[in-house]
């Protein structure tokens, strides 16, 4: 029996309008399926949808691309009109199976594999606030190893599971702080090692994106109230301690600050002189803090023994070339030191020797001790050895202002003692008014290079400690200086 075909030109009981053959939809045509929903339109092959072609919904969603046997399969777009959503990629029986572009209507986009419909192993995934993330997919959600760039630029490689981070992995943060460890629920837990973004390192258990043991303190293991003579060194044994008082060795790297202060005597006299001298002092120093004790402190300066034994060291070196070299000189020239030649040399070799060392004083910044010393805990604790007081620059103010109010007060006691003694005999007499230079407290001459008798303080801080509750608070001790023969 001979083949036939034809078209159908209109629906009416017959939903299809296109080429026919055998009686059978094949070749081009376009069908209404009887909920009038779907409509497709392309080709069919003996009754089934088979080649190129287009199945419309009503709401204006569509598939566009390869059927098989009345299936959709192969290559193919897909796309939600009520969502925007669009998938361009493989597909099998009807459903997004294969490798895959998918944009969603939010302007995210995922690349990568599919199957029924579900994100599934190796993909690429383009929020539309700038994350990515590379890696393994299961059920739709990251899972498995996989690279996420977050909207900060911080970055996290490592496992996950059901969409959280989870199994070890390294978060850094754009700051430079780096974790490296286990993680559980998203969030730190576990044993991991943290770097914040100046050094300080944390490495041991993380309880729910915190620190398993806090550091609560700086502690000084010994006395915090100590007295030295004039010259003698201390040393300084810190410690970082939870709130139990237990050392933390968790913490390295950890870099403290350690400075010396002194009191600041304010100018409350009625002299003109100790007015000028408080407000030079105001101008030149930093402004006075308030100490424990209750009362204002300036800094004062504070070093190692070593660093200053290495200052007196260049000091001397320098006065012994200028004096040798002088010397020499007048040798060369014959000249006879005798009489008011040996008081001029004398002169010269004074003169010579002040320039060379307020030469090194002004040119050379490694032995201004007004700085603050800076060392690094490691594992919790540190000990630092043969802190000295060194006597501050010539004219240190804070010492200025003491020296002229004990002047003036012994000055008052004088007078008035010499006041009574002459009673009603020097009525009428004009008095005569004394300048005096403020008289500065000497040492022994070996002991001139430290800092005099009085009560100083040592204040001590640390950077913030990276996800700790609580912010180390300064710590402060106390050295008193008494004279060597005290």
């Amino acid at each position: 029996m001979a083949a036939s075909s034809g078209k159908y030109s209109n629906y009416g009981s017959n939903p299809y309008s296109g080429e026919t053959k055998d009686l059978l939809r094949h070749g081009f045509g376009v069908y209404r399926y009887a909920n009038s929903f779907y409509r497709y339109e392309g080709e069919w092959r003996h009754g089934k949808k088979h080649g190129h072609g287009k199945l419309v919904m009503s709401d204006g969603s569509y598939y566009e691309g390869q059927f098989i046997d009345g299936e959709i399969r192969g290559q193919g777009v897909r796309r939600w009109t009520m969502s925007g959503s669009m998938y361009r990629g493989e597909f099998f029986q009807g459903e997004m199976e294969g490798y895959g572009v998918f944009t969603y209507g939010e302007g995210s986009v995922y690349e990568g594999n599919f199957i029924e419909n579900r994100r599934e192993g190796d993909g690429i995934l383009t929020e539309s606030n700038g994350c990515r993330y590379v890696g393994s997919f299961h059920e739709n959600r990251k899972h498995g190893e996989g690279f996420q760039e977050y909207e900060s630029d911080s970055v996290y490689n490592g496992g996950w599971v059901r969409g959280q981070r989870q199994g070890h992995g390294e978060l850094k943060y754009s700051d430079g702080s780096i974790y490296e460890g286990q993680f559980r629920n998203d969030i730190f837990n576990g044993e991991g090692l943290f770097t914040n973004s100046v050094g300080v390192i944390y490495s041991g258990m993380f309880i729910n994106g915190g620190l398993s043991n806090q550091p609560f303190c700086l502690n000084v293991i010994g006395d915090t109230n100590i007295t030295l003579k004039t010259g003698e060194s201390f040393n300084l044994n810190l410690q970082l301690q939870n709130e139990d008082g237990e050392a933390i060795n968790e913490i390295s790297n950890l870099e403290i600050v350690i400075t010396a202060w002194y009191k600041y005597y304010e100018s409350t006299s009625e002299s003109n002189d100790l007015t000028l001298i408080g407000t030079i002092l105001d101008e030149e120093i930093n402004n006075p803090i308030l100490s424990p004790l209750g009362y204002k402190v300036v800094n004062f300066p504070l070093t190692d023994k070593e660093t200053h034994d290495d200052y007196l060291n260049i000091n001397e070196k320098h006065v012994q070339f200028v004096e040798e070299n002088i010397n020499k000189d007048l040798e060369e020239k014959g000249d006879i030191l005798s009489g008011e030649s040996n008081l001029i040399v004398e002169n010269e070799l004074d003169t010579n020797r002040d320039k060379v060392i307020e030469d090194i004083d002004n040119k050379d910044d490694k032995y201004d001790f007004i700085q603050p010393l800076i060392s690094i805990i490691n594992k919790g604790e540190i000990e630092i050895n043969n802190l000295i007081l060194p006597s501050p620059s010539e004219g240190y103010l804070p010492y200025a202002l003491e020296n002229l109010a004990k002047q003036r007060s012994t000055a008052a006691t004088s007078q008035s003692k010499d006041t009574k003694k002459k009673g009603k005999a020097s009525a009428g007499k004009p008095r005569q008014s004394v300048v005096q230079e403020p008289a500065m407290v000497t040492n022994e001459p070996e002991l001139s290079h430290y800092a005099r008798s009085g009560e100083y303080q040592i204040r001590i801080e640390c950077n913030d400690i990276p996800l700790c509750d609580y912010k180390i608070q300064p710590l402060w001790m106390i050295v008193n200086i008494i004279n060597s023969d005290s």
